[in-house]
């Protein structure tokens, strides 16, 4: 074996080795930390299904809204917003996405946002944009008597609002540098916006004082507090299968069922093949057919037409007393009908011919049968 070969051989080796170990290295970081989303049905870490399952013990009127945000109604009083990592992408809403909850949010509706950045503006709900800072991870209450009992909350709070960002809004919690909560008027409702999008998540519920942080919140506007799922896909309501009343389901399985046995049986053979007998029923037109071949193979088609003609002319010719002998076109004088002269006098045209086309014999039988019901 060539050296050059014996290193190409090894080059491919090695690679194949680092690609095992890259693909080992990942599946393992997969394991050992399994996606999650904050999401109140998701029990990985960042997941809020503590929180909904703690606001339910307590006795809150907690439920998951899992339609299209056109149909935000006041039979909800707090919506749960929780984007995750960054701020909602505009691709995942619409205009009227923002224009629905706008609305809602000013009718009296609670709006709660948890987002790790804002940087939308006006875009996404009126939401004051959001800077990055320097991670902190511990932020306490402004004004201490707006949330009792809270001392401090942890959570990751890599970004903040400036104190000016929102000049109407009131300032709920803060690092020694920015804002990370805040809650500000829209209508006749309000918003409260948090810059760390997990602060309530099942890893950090228990933390400090989070979890008495999230009673006053949802304890300061009693009702039905719903945990937005829209945002995460979950899309409910009924599908097309299940507004159809239960004959269309019967006529659909029928269906199916019809498709799949005509499927299998011709897929399947169950019983040697029967060749049909041929169609052995011939109308008119194959026999004139036959015998126009047949005309034309014996070049007899010139005889058959003055064969059939002959007894004809010889009616015509009773018809108006003349002789046998008498010459076609005194014959055709006497007709009294133009019709009948134009015909006989086609007819005896055809009879001149040695060889008719097939064309020529049909018209020819044609008029034969036609002056055979008037002279005979």
């Amino acid at each position: 074996m060539q050296p050059a070969n014996r290193r190409d051989i090894f080059l491919g080796m090695l690679a194949l080795a680092v690609f095992a170990a890259l693909a080992f290295v990942r599946q393992a970081q997969e394991r050992a930390a399994p996606s999650s989303v904050p999401s109140s049905y998701d029990t990985g870490r960042l997941g809020y299904r503590a929180l909904y399952d703690l606001l339910g013990q307590q006795g809150f009127q907690v439920s998951r809204f899992e339609d299209h945000h056109q149909l935000l109604n006041a039979s909800i009083t707090t919506l749960v917003f929780a984007t995750g990592e960054g701020a909602p992408d505009p691709q995942a809403f619409t205009r009227n996405d923002v224009i629905a909850i706008k609305r809602w949010t000013a009718a009296g509706g609670h709006l709660i946002v948890l987002s790790s950045r804002y940087d939308l503006g006006d875009a996404v709900l009126g939401l004051p944009a959001s800077r990055s800072q320097q991670l902190m991870t511990v932020a306490h209450p402004v004004f201490p008597a707006l949330l009792p009992g809270v001392r401090s909350v942890r959570g990751i709070f890599a970004g903040g609002f400036a104190y000016d960002a929102a000049p109407k809004a009131v300032p709920l919690l803060a690092t020694h540098k920015n804002l990370v909560a805040l809650r500000y008027r829209m209508g006749k409702g309000f918003v409260v916006a948090f810059t760390d999008a997990a602060l309530f998540g099942n890893q950090r519920l228990a933390l400090a004082d989070n979890a008495r942080l999230a009673y006053d919140l949802f304890a300061a506007a009693p009702g039905a507090i719903a945990f937005d799922e829209a945002i995460h896909g979950n899309i409910g309501g009924d599908s097309f299968w299940s507004v159809l009343p239960a004959p269309a389901h019967a006529a659909a399985y029928l269906l199916l069922v019809a498709t799949l046995l005509a499927a299998l049986g011709s897929a399947v053979r169950f019983a040697p093949p029967v060749e049909l007998a041929p169609a052995d029923e011939r109308g008119s037109g194959d026999y004139i057919s036959a015998m126009g071949r047949l005309l034309a193979r014996a070049k007899a088609a010139g005889k058959a037409v003055r064969d059939d003609a002959e007894p004809v002319m010889r009616a015509v010719r009773r018809s108006v007393n003349a002789p046998a002998d008498a010459p076609m076109k005194v014959v055709v004088e006497r007709l009294k009908s133009g019709a009948l002269q134009r015909s006989v006098r086609e007819l005896h045209h055809l009879t001149q011919l040695d060889h008719p086309s097939d064309r020529e014999l049909l018209r020819a039988g044609a008029l034969c049968a036609r002056l055979r019901k008037d002279f005979t």
